[in-house]
C-alpha cells in the first residue's frame, strides 16, 4: 500500500469533515489503515503544519483531527485539478459504467474492515 497515495485522502475527508473534525479511528476506518499506520501519517501531517490533533469538544479523553489553515489551502490548490483529472478520466465511461463503478466501489469499501483482520 502505497502510504503516500493515502495522505491526500486523509486531508480530502478532513476538509469534507464538519467543524468537530473526525477521530483519528474514523480517519483509520475511512481510509482502510490500521491505527498503527495512521498514527505515523497523521505525525507526518502535523509534522508538516497540515493537521492539528486536539481533544474533542464532547469528550476530552479523544483526539479529534482538524485541518489547519495551511491545510485548508492546500485543499484548495490541488482539488480543483484532482476534479478535473477525475471529470478526464470518468468521460470515457457511459452513464450505465458509471453506475457500475460507483457500486463496485461501494463493495470494495464494504470489504476494507476483513482486510484489516490479523
Amino acid at each position: 500500500m502505497d502510504l503516500f497515495a493515502i495522505q491526500p485522502r486523509i486531508l480530502m475527508q478532513l476538509s469534507q469533515a464538519n467543524e468537530q473534525g473526525l477521530t483519528p479511528f474514523e480517519c483509520a476506518e475511512r481510509s482502510g489503515v490500521t491505527c498503527a499506520t495512521i498514527t505515523g501519517l497523521l505525525d507526518g501531517l502535523e509534522r508538516d503544519g497540515l493537521i492539528l490533533r486536539q481533544p474533542s469538544l464532547s469528550d476530552r479523553c479523544i483526539l479529534s483531527v482538524h485541518l489547519t489553515e495551511k491545510g485548508h489551502q492546500l485543499m484548495s490548490e490541488m482539488l480543483p485539478d484532482h476534479f478535473c483529472r477525475t471529470t478526464g478520466l470518468m468521460v470515457q465511461l457511459t452513464s450505465e459504467e458509471k453506475k457500475t463503478l460507483i457500486e463496485l466501489q461501494q463493495k470494495l469499501q464494504a470489504g476494507i474492515p476483513a482486510m484489516l483482520e490479523p
